[in-house]
């Protein structure tokens, strides 16, 4: 189980890469499917186990669980499961 030292390494990693961004496309399936294409990101951070991304005017949160990771792809570059696994896909259309 991830503790919550992982989840903070994780929200500075994501911070670096997504932090005044503006998404070109997302998803997030739960608890059912909401798209984020367009949407710019002013914010990631962790409280606890928790990890938030704040998108203009909503606030994604994340929870790894048991088994959960994020992991970053550069473009055309092969996924270690398929999308349709993954909870939240973002991608800022750059490589």
């Amino acid at each position: 189980m991830p503790e919550g030292d992982t989840v903070y390494k994780v929200a500075a990693y994501l911070r670096t890469e997504l932090q005044g961004r503006r998404l070109a496309s997302g998803r997030a399936d739960t608890p059912r499917p909401v798209d984020l294409a367009g949407l710019q990101v002013s914010d990631v951070y962790a409280r606890g186990k928790h990890l938030f991304i704040a998108l203009d005017d909503r606030l994604l949160r994340s929870h790894l669980g048991m088994h959960g990771s994020w992991h970053r792809y550069a473009r055309g570059e092969a996924w270690q499961r398929s999308e349709r696994q993954a909870a939240i896909v973002l991608d800022t259309g750059e490589d």
